[in-house]
């Protein structure tokens, strides 16, 4: 699985968050409210190219952590996104909600692609996980 590291990498990540900066330098804000129906969004060129930043991005990545998130059966779009832009092998995908529910329906859903566990829920579950990064 590939990896982001090294000089070549890290040179290649600042001239791609570079030219996002320059690309979004004449846009008005755009608040894209949270919705099942996110197809029309995607028509907007600069929320196209934030997702293809961030399949790009979790295609290359080790671990997935979802926090607060709790993948409701009917946002499809998510759903099509975790299961199309995972890396090469399973990689944990951890997640940090108050819904101890939630691990199921990510297993469901998309656990072909990810090892999901949920070793943080109930209403601390933020707390739970924080504590685990000092």
């Amino acid at each position: 699985m590939a990896k982001i590291g090294g000089d070549e990498e890290d040179a290649r990540a600042r001239a791609t968050e570079e030219r996002s900066r320059v690309a979004g330098s004449d846009k008005v804000p755009l608040i894209v409210p949270p919705t099942t129906e996110k197809v029309g969004y995607f028509q907007h060129e600069t929320v196209r190219r934030l997702w293809y930043l961030a399949g790009e991005a979790l295609r290359l990545t080790g671990r997935l952590v979802c926090i607060g998130y709790s993948l409701p059966i009917t946002d499809l779009s998510i759903q099509f996104f975790l299961a199309d832009n995972h890396a090469s092998e399973k990689i944990p995908l951890i997640i940090v909600n108050k819904d101890p529910g939630a691990e199921a329906r990510y297993k469901e859903l998309v656990g072909s692609s990810y090892e999901v566990e949920q070793p943080f829920s109930g209403p601390d579950a933020v707390q739970q996980f924080v504590k685990t990064l000092d």
